[in-house]
């Protein structure tokens, strides 16, 4: 195999091992919500404050990623607004998140309570099922152009909000 073909072979790998972390990163944080959703149904108060622990811990180094390193190489393919909605988005979960760990303290819940946790956190589906499909589209790019998307390392950061 000629140089060419290996780094493009070694591309496509990096491409495959990046949208698998990818995926794999958002179905956590999928599964921690409707871990949530459950628990503030069935009104489990001592199971949110770690459920949330646990989803600070996954969005936090996954929201730094994506606001420092994916979000503004994507200005250019999809424009401003929609890079600022992604944006928009993870502030509305962060805000949305600080209430709720400020709720999480109680030993119960009342009903207007629990319905605004599930409300809260159903309300994070959305972003999370919108940017799992940005895979997709970095999975396709072509060649070197979007090789700077693709993690060196990851860092952990530290959450915007904590429990």
């Amino acid at each position: 195999m000629n140089k060419a073909g290996a780094q493009s072979e070694s591309q496509v790998i990096r491409a495959d091992s990046f949208s698998a972390i990818f995926r794999a990163e958002h179905r956590e944080v999928r599964d921690l919500i409707l871990d949530l959703v459950q628990a503030y149904q069935k009104n489990e108060t001592s199971r949110i404050p770690a459920l949330l622990g646990e989803l600070a811990r996954c969005a936090g180094p996954h929201f730094r990623y994506e606001e420092e390193v994916l979000y503004p190489q994507l200005v250019k393919f999809f424009g401003p607004q929609y890079v600022h909605d992604l944006y928009h988005a993870h502030d509305r979960a962060i805000a949305t998140a600080k209430e709720l760990v400020a709720m999480a303290e109680k030993s119960t819940l009342t009903p207007e309570e629990a319905e605004f946790g599930i409300r809260g956190v159903r309300a994070m589906l959305p972003h999370v099922t919108d940017c799992d499909g940005l895979q997709f589209w970095l999975s396709a790019c072509p060649g070197r152009r979007c090789e700077r998307f693709w993690p060196r390392e990851r860092k952990r950061a530290t959450p915007a909000w904590t429990c």
